[in-house]
């Protein structure tokens, strides 16, 4: 699977909104069930943002003293998604080494486990 498509499969699943690009790639690594390079993820960012399935990922909320980093599909992005949901694997984020998948911190469990909440059509 493109970093694209991993990109668009996970931002279906999965929130992630954190400070920076950086932040927001190493939060991407560790819930994708597979890694990709840093350059790559950035193209695909670029790519999903060209190509309007992406919104802008660098926002500043009202009322924030800074920007923050979001991965959120628009509508023609979750049409995107949906195919490479449906046909890949249902994979887990992995654990490699320095990594276990239970070592979410509690504002990343509750990105992952809104989505599993009854009326979330994420």
């Amino acid at each position: 699977m493109d970093a694209k498509s991993l990109l668009l499969r996970t931002a279906l699943r999965h929130v992630i909104s954190e400070p920076n690009i950086e932040a927001g790639f190493e939060r991407f690594q560790t819930i994708a069930p597979r890694s990709v390079e840093y350059q790559a993820f950035c193209d695909a960012i670029a790519a999903c943002v060209r190509e309007g399935l992406i919104r802008e990922p660098i926002r500043l909320p009202e009322g924030a003293l800074q920007c923050h980093w979001h991965l959120e599909l628009t509508p023609a992005g979750v049409e995107a998604a949906r195919p490479i949901v449906m046909d890949g694997p249902q994979d887990r984020p992995r654990a490699g080494p320095g990594r276990s998948s239970t070592s979410l911190s509690s504002s990343q469990k509750q990105d992952v486990d809104s989505r599993d909440e009854p009326g979330h059509d994420g």
